[in-house]
């Protein structure tokens, strides 16, 4: 049952994102805000969860991870439900940050807590059951907030936050205790000792700028996607949810390939996957130039890097939970809170770019590649 808990509480912070994003278009026209500034719901939300999993992620190691984990949770119910009252987008910006520090807390804690109870041996496995739990949420979240946005409204999304949330902490109420064993008292100065021995660690460090790489990939349908189908190509919140849901169903698909090739090499899945991702973002991109608006060859990108994504995501993860197991809690912290601030920082840059033709969506999901790509050749060659 401790397993099926962890395995509720993974797609917390992920739905939190997701479930929303077709509701983005009509927040903004329901408080009469900017595209930009809607869109800093998300990003604001992403740098709460960059606190959230260092400031708690880190004190766990001291304090354990229960009581954090139970009121971390209570929090983010509370703030959900503030949300659906908010006068202005103003405030919904501030508690989306709150919210942001509860669901990374939620999510530190969730990593921490299956390093406590799994072996390192063990966590190859868990990590990838992880991931496909983590995926379930982009392929459900936005097609039930689709129909949340179409037949109730924004606040019913939020709402729904809310309930999830109050599921998850009965799971961890009742089936997990404290699973950290090996308390010690809080240490400034072997807290920065840790922080050290883990950035300064190549293949740690290449892990998290990997994976804040590659989950903002996975993001930008939901970020500048939903403005791009229903403002500009004129689908409906539903249409939309259905568009997402498939992309989710790509990434699960991703997710179960990667945990029937755990026998492979990594290696080897690392460099067949990062030369597909190249190969077809510059395709789809190349082919956008002859077509006008047209969501196929957007769609068909989207829907092979979320494949390509779902395996190249549960290697770095595990990566980051198996490498230093006696500091989980830091360690978890340290690796989500990078991964927080840098898709914070893209998803920052991404809400203030006016996005008005599949050629110029296309282009940024290549430029992101290649980026992640240049990581990948530099840290393969420094390993």
């Amino acid at each position: 049952m401790a397993f099926i808990a962890l395995l509720i509480c993974t797609p917390v912070f992920g739905i939190g994102i997701d479930l929303y994003t077709p509701s983005l278009p009509h927040m903004n026209a329901y408080f009469g805000s900017s595209v930009s500034l809607t869109k800093l719901t998300i990003s604001f939300f992403m740098f709460g969860a960059f606190f959230g999993m260092l400031i708690f992620g880190t004190i766990a190691d001291s304090f354990g991870r229960r009581k954090i984990m139970i009121g971390s949770l209570l929090a983010y119910i509370i703030i959900n439900v503030l949300i659906v009252f908010s006068p202005s987008m103003d405030t919904v910006i501030a508690l989306r940050f709150l919210s942001g520090i509860a669901a990374g807390s939620v999510g530190s804690m969730n990593r921490a807590q299956a390093t406590d109870i799994y072996s390192s041996a063990e966590m190859k496995k868990v990590s990838s059951a992880m991931t496909i739990a983590w995926g379930l949420g982009p392929i459900m979240a936005p097609f039930i907030g689709g129909f949340l946005q179409q037949y109730i409204g924004w606040q019913a999304c939020f709402i729904f936050l809310g309930a999830y949330a109050l599921v998850a902490l009965s799971a961890i109420y009742f089936f997990i205790p404290e699973t950290h064993t090996h308390k010690h008292t809080f240490n400034k100065a072997k807290v920065l000792g840790n922080y050290k021995k883990l950035l300064t660690n190549r293949q740690f460090l290449g892990a998290i700028i990997q994976s804040g790489i590659l989950y903002m990939i996975f993001l930008y349908f939901g970020i500048v996607g939903s403005f791009y189908v229903q403002d500009l190509l004129h689908y409906s919140p539903v249409v939309f949810g259905y568009l997402s849901f498939f992309i989710g169903v790509a990434y699960f698909i991703g997710t179960i390939v990667r945990r029937a090739l755990t026998s492979v090499d990594d290696s080897i899945l690392l460099s067949i996957s990062f030369m597909l991702l190249v190969l077809f973002n510059a395709l789809f991109l190349a082919i956008s130039f002859f077509v006008n608006q047209s969501l196929t060859p957007l769609m068909l990108n989207i829907f092979i890097d979320a494949f390509l994504i779902g395996i190249l995501y549960p290697i770095y993860l595990g990566k980051t939970l198996s490498l230093f197991p006696e500091l989980g809690g830091t360690s978890g912290a340290v690796a989500g809170a990078s991964v927080m601030l840098i898709i914070s920082a893209i998803s920052f840059t991404a809400g203030f770019m006016e996005i008005t033709t599949l050629s110029e969506f296309l282009l940024l999901f290549l430029i992101t590649v290649m980026i992640s790509f240049t990581v990948y050749l530099f840290t393969e060659r420094e390993n």
